[in-house]
């Protein structure tokens, strides 16, 4: 009994996940705040959402598909057989976070690239408008290679 009921919700669970993901993967996933990435750079437009959720989706499948293996191994596990189903569990979790993790991570990038762009073009058109002011250049130090050999020697002895 317990493993019918254990199966059956890790195989809701599990194509709840790949429905999601796929959904995710293919870019049909609408912007909404249940289900999918809740950072303020994901959702700050519509090609943010869906380039974040299209790079979590297919490890979310990969979640998904292993809570479907975790369910069909629940529906007949007896003794250790639920070591396999708790290690499913698992790697679903660990596949879960590290899509969101990579979506979320990839739109930083590509927000902290934009924001590098934005600012270099700024600092090239306030180049040009303002005259050019010769810079200032130190001597370089000497260095006394002798001192720098004999040093080299006393260490070597």
């Amino acid at each position: 009994m317990v493993t019918m009921i254990l199966g059956s919700i890790l195989l809701i669970f599990a194509l709840t996940l790949i429905v999601i993901g796929v959904l995710a993967w293919t870019k049909k996933l609408p912007g909404n705040s249940i289900i999918g990435l809740r950072i303020p750079e994901v959702r700050a437009s519509q090609e943010n959402w869906q380039a974040a959720h299209q790079i979590a989706g297919p490890l979310w499948i990969v979640s998904g598909i292993s809570l479907v293996i975790g369910a069909l191994i629940a529906f007949i596990a007896t003794g250790w057989m639920w070591l396999i189903v708790a290690f499913s569990i698992i790697a679903s979790v660990v596949f879960l976070s590290l899509g969101a993790n990579f979506g979320a991570r990839t739109i930083s990038i590509v927000e902290a690239h934009e924001k590098n762009l934005s600012a270099s073009t700024k600092e090239t058109t306030s180049e040009v408008s303002e005259p050019a002011t010769p810079e200032i250049t130190a001597p370089a130090p000497q260095v006394d290679l002798a001192a720098v050999r004999r040093a080299a020697q006393e260490s070597d002895e």
